[in-house]
């Protein structure tokens, strides 16, 4: 499953990852990317709620709790696939909406939104206080939804599974309407840009056309890939847009500061990057 960071002003959580982080400073034109082994006293290991695949988790900051959900593709005692925590540390289990695999997860103030990979009917989840859950109806059920964002006005969707009507978006989470992605390819991790009022999604598929923008969620525009790596994450720091891949030979990371021109980077390590995020100070990929 996707391994993910993600934090708040004082804390960054970061899921199951191990090994060699990538670390980094940015600007508008460059990225300085080196591998930094990190001391056991750096990271200290908490007991999540449950010992399932913690796939996505997100920030809710009016609730004051980390949001995560799981991708646990078996039945799940008490259907605990969501955990909360106001602190990274104490994790508290949560009935989820369905026994589905959630892949994705965001909060606008108001609402949290998941979406599932599953093939079922209600592939979308939402709840206002990260307790109780409602199942909903995608926009095309029986397509794998793999993210899920918040531009300030929209929710907006992408799906993994190749389909002409891979992308969804609404106002409120629970109606959602159909978008025609820039192309059929398995869409895996889109970010929302507030500088440039644009949305990028980036696809582990595709010939030269692995990444997409849009500026309100509904038309989209085929952007050349840096490669034809497995572009799995991507994030936004406010001047730079930085992409990993858990593909490629020394390359796996591409940077863009406008989310059209894309150049690839130097990883010295080829692991499965599968995510990345922006603390406030530097890029972490785990």
């Amino acid at each position: 499953p996707n391994i993910v960071a993600t934090g708040n002003a004082n804390t960054l959580i970061i899921q199951a990852g191990e090994g060699i982080d990538i670390t980094g400073n940015s600007s508008l034109n460059r990225i300085n990317i080196s591998a930094t082994y990190l001391r056991n006293s750096d990271w200290v290991v908490r007991t999540p709620a449950s010992n399932i695949s913690w796939e996505q988790v997100t920030w809710a900051d009016k609730l004051n709790l980390f949001v995560a959900v799981s991708s646990n593709s078996t039945a799940v005692a008490g259907n605990s696939r969501v955990m909360t925590s106001p602190d990274g540390i104490t994790w508290t289990p949560r009935t989820a909406a369905e026994q589905v695999i959630y892949t994705g997860i965001t909060y606008n103030s108001n609402v949290l939104v998941a979406v599932s990979s599953s093939t079922f009917a209600n592939q979308v989840m939402i709840s206002a206080n990260a307790i109780t859950w409602q199942s909903l109806p995608a926009a095309v059920p029986g397509i794998q939804w793999r993210d899920v964002t918040w531009n300030g006005n929209i929710f907006c969707a992408i799906a993994a599974t190749g389909v002409a009507n891979g992308v969804m978006i609404s106002t409120d989470g629970t109606t959602w309407l159909t978008r025609v992605p820039a192309a059929d390819l398995s869409w895996r991790s889109i970010v929302w840009a507030k500088e440039l009022s644009l949305f990028v999604a980036v696809a582990t598929s595709g010939t030269g056309n692995r990444v997409m923008t849009s500026t309100d969620g509904t038309t989209w525009v085929s952007r050349t890939s840096a490669a034809d790596n497995n572009w799995i994450d991507v994030t936004w720091n406010g001047k730079l847009f930085v992409a990993v891949a858990f593909s490629g030979t020394n390359n796996r990371v591409m940077t863009s500061p406008d989310g059209i021109n894309w150049t690839l980077r130097y990883t010295p390590i080829n692991n499965q990057w599968t995510a990345v995020q922006w603390t406030g100070t530097q890029f972490v990929v785990v």
